[in-house]
């Protein structure tokens, strides 16, 4: 990867694909915890979320 690269993240598939290279990296998928927190925009966010909720 380089500066000024375009780059295309799914967490869901576990992929990275950099468009400019035409580079496709996988990863160990996240665990469903750590995807409701990203989703949710952060921690914080999610506290709120739940907190709310009740």
């Amino acid at each position: 990867f380089s500066d000024g690269d375009q780059v295309q993240i799914s967490i869901e598939k576990g992929i990275i694909f950099n468009k400019s290279k035409n580079l496709e990296i996988t990863y160990t998928k996240l665990p469903q915890f750590l995807k409701e927190i990203l989703k949710s925009g952060g921690i914080l966010n999610q506290l709120k979320i739940k907190l709310n909720s009740r």
